[in-house]
């Protein structure tokens, strides 16, 4: 009998949103209240189907989803701003 092999597909983001994946692969989101409420923002169902999980939502994330993120301004402000404080942070 051969091995049963399993993979992992994870979906890449577009370029512009790639710092959520930075910030969900560090703990630092889970105490940081703006963090929370940005991951949340971006599917609030998915939020809470995936247990608060940012990693799993960010696979799970559907593309018309993104493409409607990478849309909003006022997201995409937002992001950049808690972008920047997540990278002063790593350099403290």
């Amino acid at each position: 009998m051969k091995d049963v092999v399993l993979y992992t597909v994870v979906p890449k983001l577009p370029e512009r949103l790639e710092i959520l994946e930075e910030i969900a692969r560090n703990i630092w989101f889970s105490w940081n209240l703006e963090a929370i409420d940005l991951f949340r923002s971006l599917d609030q169902n998915l939020w809470e189907e995936t247990g608060h999980n940012p990693v799993a939502m960010l696979g799970r994330l559907r593309v018309e989803r993104m493409e409607e993120l990478l849309e909003d301004e006022g997201f995409l402000l937002e992001m950049e701003r808690i972008g920047a404080e997540f990278r002063r942070y790593l350099k403290e």
